[in-house]
């Protein structure tokens, strides 16, 4: 079933995530066929994704979709 959420879609998954594993996330992006989806798969981040090199992955994240949605 599509779901269409009307925005860009950005997901960062940890590939050593216990408590969701990466098909679920993946699932999730082929159900995502309006909107465009970004999916960063982190090999060796875990569900948390809170160290350091974890979240400047997520602060570049953030800084492209800033800048996707800024006024030209």
């Amino acid at each position: 079933m599509p779901i269409d959420t009307g925005c860009p879609v950005i997901i960062l998954q940890g590939g050593k995530d216990k408590d969701v594993p990466k098909e679920h996330a993946l699932r999730l992006v082929s159900h995502l066929v309006t909107d465009p989806v970004s999916f960063t798969l982190i090999p060796d981040g875990d569900h948390r994704l809170s160290r350091d090199e974890d979240l400047r992955v997520l602060e570049r994240a953030l800084e492209r979709a800033i800048e996707d949605t800024e006024p030209v």
